[in-house]
């Protein structure tokens, strides 16, 4: 946009605002945190460098040399160096591993506490499906044994179907009054 200016007459260039692309915004937001870990990462891999080597500088290594002056620090061999790095790294993937591991075995064990009351569920509705629908007790042998009804499917205990025929005189279903043409125990 330009504007006149009124005392001089010359045009000036005004800044034009514009509203920021929201995902250009969101992009550049996820490069400077990437940017921001890989500097962290790469800071902490130095901290534990500059760290190992003051460790082997004034720890008693046979196999570093010494300068000829007392007091110095020691020179230190870059072999020495990553072998105490790979020992650290290897002491914190043992501890990191270790601490997965209980993560799934207590992720497992929650897994097995589902899928045993997933069991128990299942058990208790094939209990309750084996329940006589007219006295509600267990069909369990020999006094209330299942009796299972022909056409229709549908099983009682043998004291309800029992009564049930005797009561009515007719062989009907208890509960949809189809004929019943046989009954299997």
């Amino acid at each position: 946009m330009w504007s006149v200016l009124p005392s001089i007459g010359c045009v000036e260039a005004a800044p034009v605002r514009r509203q920021p692309n929201s995902s250009v915004c969101l992009h550049m937001v996820e490069q400077l945190k990437a940017r921001q870990a890989l500097w962290f990462a790469q800071r902490a891999a130095e901290q534990e460098k500059e760290h190992v080597v003051q460790q082997l500088q004034y720890s008693g290594l046979q196999d570093t040399f010494s300068s000829s002056l007392e007091g110095h620090p020691r020179v230190v061999r870059s072999e020495d160096v990553l072998d105490h790095l790979t020992q650290r790294i290897t002491v914190r993937l043992r501890s990191e591993l270790q601490a997965e591991l209980q993560k799934s075995s207590v992720k497992s064990e929650a897994y097995h506490q589902q899928a045993r009351q997933q069991i128990e569920g299942s058990l208790v509705q094939e209990i309750e499906s084996h329940t006589c629908p007219i006295c509600y007790e267990l069909m369990v042998a020999p006094q209330n044994a299942p009796i299972l009804l022909f056409p229709c499917g549908h099983s009682f205990c043998s004291v309800c179907i029992a009564s049930h025929t005797q009561r009515h005189r007719k062989r009907l279903c208890p509960c949809c009054r189809e004929l019943i043409q046989s009954q299997v125990r």
